[in-house]
């Protein structure tokens, strides 16, 4: 289900946009460093 324009710029003001990057960042290192440890081991 699409939304509209002003759907997708309510649910924007509402977003933490440093906060998910930060979030996205660790996820990546955190998969990151468990398949390294796995191929050293």
């Amino acid at each position: 289900m699409s939304m509209n324009e002003k759907e997708l710029l309510e649910r924007d003001e509402k977003r933490d946009i440093g906060q998910e990057l930060l979030t996205a960042i660790r996820d990546v290192k955190a998969v990151y460093w468990s398949l390294r440890s796995q191929i050293c081991n």
